[in-house]
């Protein structure tokens, strides 16, 4: 949202394309974007891992953004939130949305306490 708020506001440019003479694409740098590598291993480990990382994004977003935690945490929440999970099996909507709000309550309840 904040990033939308940003092109709202006039910050950033559209990009186009069609102006941009080269375009180079390169192997992703596993240093810099560790998650972009976690997230190709939770696809791969299957269906309840992609929810898990999900549902581990969007909390750490809110706790990142409301100054309750720093980018590394950032980083560390959704890797041990990923890393941790056992794999369960999806077979519905509600298997979904079940694993999705445990795994934000676990979190959300581990940074409520420590405060």
């Amino acid at each position: 949202s904040n990033a939308l708020n940003c092109i709202d506001k006039g910050k950033f440019s559209p990009v186009k394309l069609t102006e941009i003479k080269n375009l180079s694409f390169s192997e992703v740098d596993k240093n810099k974007f560790p998650l972009f590598y976690l997230a190709k291993e939770a696809e791969k480990a299957g269906p309840s891992f992609v929810v898990v990382l999900i549902a581990a994004d969007e909390i750490a977003i809110e706790l990142l953004l409301n100054g309750t935690i720093d980018f590394k945490s950032f980083i560390k929440i959704i890797k041990i939130s990923v890393e941790s999970h056992k794999g369960v099996e999806i077979n519905s909507l509600d298997d979904i949305l079940s694993l999705y709000s445990e795994t934000k309550h676990l979190i959300s309840r581990s940074f409520s306490a420590k405060r």
